[in-house]
């Protein structure tokens, strides 16, 4: 153990699960012996902090004033605060106005439906000022690094890129089955802008053979809505709503090929998982997920993204076996290579110790995240002076 770890705050609009939830606590398992962990959630939901140990939670709900915020800020003996999306802007705020109160790291893992489709100017002003009081601002996504530089004109000195990873996951090996039945499958929350009912409506698209069973695996408030789409479109007896799922590689297990048709995406775990588990992919065309696959696989990432487009794409893989095998394996490959969840966290942890200003200034070629890692028995002396890649 580090001795005087730093005090370190997150504040997050919720702490149920979700892609940026998972991400925060990969790297606060794995930094637990540097920092000292405070979770605060808005809403006082902290289902994400289940397996975190020595981890303090706080409920936003008890500071509802710029002025209880701003007290806990300066009296709660924190070094370092990290906020995560617009949800915790007022936090931000709490960080910066009159004056900075201390060091601010800011991640954005994405956009809920409403500034998918268009944007918010008032949000974009708040960002673009107070956002260069910041430390840096992390992204998961080239399209985000591109909306922040361009969009909230922030420099580039800001803009940290670091993009998801996921744990190594076992090859998803699909179960065979004796009627010949394909299952089409996706991993999300049941929320509007997943859009779930693309893929039921995709589904009613698809000829008779062979037969495809459509199997999704989250929980939220679409679900009643799902149900009664399938039941219009006569497909309700080849859909399973499986419910929230934590054991992933088991429900992974379950598919031949993974959907993804949601409005906006930046870098979701999902579609990680599903190509470290080696399955092909069909989706839409959001976010970095093209540049998520293998380059054989994104002829399947489609631009439109019509239940029609969507279709179509599946159509072609569950009716060849081979393909599918092919593209599961190539997508493995890659992931194996360019999405480890080792080179995300490590990253996280270079980020928050510059901002802290306690790294030494051994030079570019030295990652400070190992390097701490590896000087509080992490990982092993040597391998903190692998040289960084981009």
């Amino acid at each position: 153990m580090c001795a005087e770890r730093p005090r370190v705050l997150h504040v997050f609009p919720t702490f149920a699960v979700g892609g940026a939830q998972r991400v925060a606590a990969a790297v606060m398992r794995a930094s637990a012996h540097l920092f000292e962990h405070h979770v605060l959630a808005l809403d006082g939901r902290f289902e994400a902090a289940r397996g975190l140990d020595g981890i303090a939670l706080h409920d936003g709900r008890a500071f509802p004033t710029l002025r209880a915020r701003r007290r806990f800020l300066r009296e709660g003996g924190f070094a370092l605060l990290v906020t995560c999306n617009w949800g915790s802007f007022d936090w931000v705020l709490a960080a910066h106005l009159p004056f900075t109160l201390l060091p601010h790291v800011h991640s954005e893992h994405g956009f809920g439906p409403d500034e998918a489709r268009r944007r918010h100017l008032r949000r974009d002003f708040a960002r673009a000022v107070l956002l260069r009081r910041a430390r840096a601002l992390l992204v998961p996504s080239r399209t985000l690094v591109r909306i922040a530089r361009r969009g909230w004109g922030l420099p580039r000195r800001l803009v940290r890129y670091v993009p998801n990873g996921v744990p190594l996951l076992p090859p998803a090996e699909p179960e065979r089955r004796k009627d010949g039945t394909v299952v089409v499958g996706v991993v999300a929350p049941l929320r509007p802008e997943k859009r779930i009912d693309r893929l039921i409506e995709a589904l009613a698209l698809l000829p008779p053979e062979p037969a495809v069973r459509l199997e999704i695996a989250g929980d939220g408030p679409e679900r009643p809505r799902l149900g009664a789409l399938a039941a219009r479109l006569g497909v309700a007896d080849r859909v399973t709503l499986l419910g929230h799922r934590e054991d992933v590689a088991s429900v992974l297990r379950r598919f031949d090929v993974f959907a993804l048709a949601s409005d906006t995406e930046q870098r979701p775990l999902s579609l990680l998982e599903a190509a470290m588990a080696g399955l092909p992919v069909v989706a839409r065309d959001v976010g970095d997920v093209r540049l998520m696959v293998a380059p054989a696989n994104r002829s399947y990432i489609v631009s439109g993204g019509t239940a029609r487009e969507l279709a179509a794409a599946l159509a072609e893989l569950v009716r060849d076996a081979a393909r599918r095998a092919r593209l599961g394996a190539e997508n493995r490959s890659f992931a194996l290579r360019f999405h480890r969840e080792e080179a995300m966290v490590r990253r996280w942890i270079g980020v928050l110790l510059r901002a802290l200003g306690t790294e030494d200034h051994a030079g570019p070629a030295v990652d400070p995240g190992r390097r701490a890692m590896a000087g509080c028995g992490a990982l092993p002396a040597r391998a903190a002076a692998v040289p960084r890649r981009g």
